[in-house]
């Protein structure tokens, strides 16, 4: 059994299972084991049919009843964009302990609480940069009250902590270099947050929603006027370059 004590284990399901490769029908498109469309848009769970190897950028796509999907391990790879949109979302879980998670595959689901790899929950959730042998922090899926996050992370992606309550402290090492759009937006209870020395570029709104009660340090090679920085977009924090 995948998981003890979880809604998938509980109601017995049998993976369908593919041989022919190449299916077309009114529950999916698959060609050559890539699962390129999910059709059903009524369904609460989703469980991928064991013999895909890689699901597709939007495979799985503004589907607004999806509540959990179950990924067999014969899948090898999550493209960006993979599973996107998916309002209802909740859960993941993910057979392959070895799948190849590319950036974005899955974190743009805005209710997304658990994810399995492996039979494992996954806090920290790691991914690889797109047409690169770096990886970046996917998501923050935990709910301590610290985070370092791990030393050679090159990227922070979108959105990977925003509306998270629980942080009051995260570590940001200096192998960061690229902190994405809305990354921490909405993070209230950090006290005091250091921008890494060598970070090159900034997205949007990342720290949209702090409040005047925080501090955020940044290196003096970001500091100009306000309108022209978007990172400083909706933040009220104390800022202060070094």
């Amino acid at each position: 059994m995948f998981f003890e004590d979880e809604e998938f284990s509980d109601k017995n399901y049998e993976t369908e299972q593919v041989d022919d490769l190449n299916v077309d029908n009114e529950d999916w498109t698959i060609n050559n084991g890539k699962l390129e469309e999910y059709k059903k848009l009524d369904e609460e769970e989703v469980r991928v049919p064991e013999g895909v190897t890689e699901i597709s950028p939007y495979a799985i796509s503004f589907n607004g009843s999806v509540r959990s999907i179950f990924i067999p391990k014969s899948v090898q790879r999550l493209e960006s964009d993979a599973i996107v949109e998916c309002d209802k979302l909740t859960r993941i879980s993910i057979e392959n302990e070895n799948i190849e998670l590319i950036e974005s595959a899955i974190s743009d689901n805005i209710s997304l609480e658990e994810v399995y790899i492996g039979g494992k929950k996954i806090d920290c959730l790691i991914a690889k940069i797109e047409h690169k042998d770096e990886l970046c922090f996917e998501k923050y899926l935990g709910d301590d009250s610290e985070l370092d996050i791990l030393d050679g992370i090159k990227r922070i992606s979108a959105k990977a902590f925003a509306d998270c309550k629980s942080l009051e402290r995260v570590y940001i090492p200096e192998s960061v270099t690229d902190i994405s759009f809305m990354a921490f937006a909405n993070c209230v209870n950090i006290r005091e947050l250091k921008v890494p020395q060598y970070i090159e570029f900034m997205g949007g709104n990342i720290f949209s929603g702090w409040t005047e009660n925080q501090t955020i340090y940044v290196p003096k090679t970001f500091k100009g006027l306000k309108f022209l920085q978007p990172w400083r977009r909706g933040c009220k924090a104390k800022i202060i370059y070094y």
